[in-house]
């Protein structure tokens, strides 16, 4: 399976509840940055919508005390939001 593939397998996969978050996250920075940057098979919009993904997972923390610390952490529902919206803007709206 190419890194495309599998990022938007990671996509359906967590939609059809398969990931947590914080796994989804893990996998998503894997996929994209630490094995063979597979952001570089991407192009167009879905390059664009897969890096605004990851900008919000990469910021990622189950801890309320990370949140309470600093802005820069995100909760689940920001992460969930962020999904949903990469979701629909490459999955259900077709538009890769």
């Amino acid at each position: 399976m190419t890194k495309k593939q599998q990022l938007y397998f990671l996509l359906e996969a967590y939609n059809q509840n398969k990931y947590d978050i914080a796994t989804f996250c893990d996998e998503l920075t894997r996929i994209l940055y630490y094995e063979s940057n597979g952001i570089s098979e991407l192009s167009g919009n879905e390059k664009e919508y897969f890096e605004d993904l990851a900008n919000v997972t990469e910021r990622y923390s189950p801890f309320e005390d990370d949140r309470k610390l600093s802005k820069w952490y995100v909760d689940d529902e920001a992460v969930k939001k962020a999904i949903n919206t990469a979701y629909d803007k490459l999955i259900a709206n077709k538009n890769f």
